[in-house]
């Protein structure tokens, strides 16, 4: 009885969220960060988010999962991208990515290089994902990796920003939109949990 009991415990404490506690800035390049602190991209008005999703890749079949961080202890649903990515504006609806799966987002313009970084992602979990910028013409860019410093207070669960800098990277076509690859499958949830997507984009 006991065996069965434990069993049982551990299944549910996999789909248990960590206690809410006050975001903790985490790095996620592999030298120090040009910014002090980038929890102030959040409420910059200047970024945008996704307008519309465009295309998603689900190669299991098993479709996307969502978690509502604003419920304690919630278990995570089946969802579509559009809900956690367009019509949660707050970023409180977290898109599971796990491995290989994929997001393309598009804005209400293209994206456009500006005073400091000009798109961002947030989410949990101490990885990242693979970015892609799309052109017009189905130009791809594929932005670096950024992975977080061993800096993380809670080792692997933390909330991370991942800043790009358009000025950064030699493009030669405009950017209107933007791919997400999840590239590991690790607890809790099996993938990254993309809060939020932002970019500066043409008005």
């Amino acid at each position: 009885m006991s065996i069965v009991t434990g069993v049982i415990i551990k299944q549910i404490n996999r789909y248990k969220l960590p206690p809410l506690i006050a975001p903790t800035l985490t790095y996620v390049n592999p030298i120090p960060h040009p910014f002090e602190n980038l929890l102030y991209l959040l409420d910059r008005s200047e970024f945008s988010g996704p307008a519309r999703v465009t295309n998603s890749g689900d190669p299991d079949g098993d479709g996307f999962m969502v978690v509502d961080t604003s419920i304690e202890n919630t278990t995570p649903y089946i969802s579509t991208p559009d809900e956690a990515l367009v019509r949660d504006t707050k970023g409180i609806l977290n898109l599971i990515m796990p491995y290989n799966h994929w997001v393309e987002v598009e804005f209400d313009g293209p994206l456009v290089d500006g005073p400091g970084p000009d798109l961002f992602y947030a989410g949990w979990n101490c990885r990242s994902m693979r970015v892609v910028l799309i052109g017009e013409h189905g130009q791809n860019y594929m932005l670096p990796i950024l992975n977080c410093l061993p800096d993380c207070p809670k080792r692997c669960f933390c909330n991370q920003i991942a800043p790009f800098d358009l000025a950064d990277f030699n493009l030669n076509f405009t950017p209107v939109r933007v791919r997400l690859q999840g590239i590991y499958g690790m607890s809790p949830y099996n993938g990254f949990q993309l809060s939020l997507v932002r970019a500066r984009i043409e008005n």
